[in-house]
């Protein structure tokens, strides 16, 4: 693969799959007839790498489904003022997808994503039963 290829690559990964997802998800339920079309969401679609352009995923999935911002994220993309065009359906060249494909993982990536996912949600779920229980805790020792 040339050089510039692989340079290409580089970030490609994190907007590519989420791509590849929106097609097999597409293809699936294409032919179910449905009385609800089926969607896929993207969730929490902010950029992690401060040298990365913050609406760059708002960008890479422009036209999917539904995909939900970070707050910062959403501010960016009001700031930025910029017209998306359809783009979830607009793939990297295949030099990039098969480098994309040689360097990642994909059992490892879902654990990773899933471990990371499941944090993001019950972590907070937790702070705020343990803040109820001492919430709870203070009212009934106030009694």
């Amino acid at each position: 693969m040339c050089r510039r290829c692989r340079r290409r690559a580089r970030g490609w990964s994190a907007s590519s799959t989420p791509k590849r997802l929106w097609q097999l998800n597409q293809a699936f339920w294409a032919d179910k007839k449905l009385a609800l079309q089926q969607e896929i969401i993207f969730a929490s679609t902010g950029t992690k790498k401060s040298t990365d352009a913050p609406d760059k995923y708002v960008e890479a999935l422009a036209g999917s489904d539904i995909q939900t911002n970070p707050p910062a994220t959403n501010d960016a993309v009001e700031k930025l003022n910029k017209q998306y065009r359809r783009a979830v359906d607009q793939m990297p060249a295949r030099a990039i997808l098969d480098e994309v494909d040689a360097k990642v993982n994909p059992a490892k990536m879902e654990q990773v994503l899933m471990s990371e996912g499941l944090a993001k949600f019950a972590d907070p779920q937790k702070a705020l039963l343990k803040l109820i229980g001492e919430k709870r805790g203070a009212l009934t020792a106030a009694k």
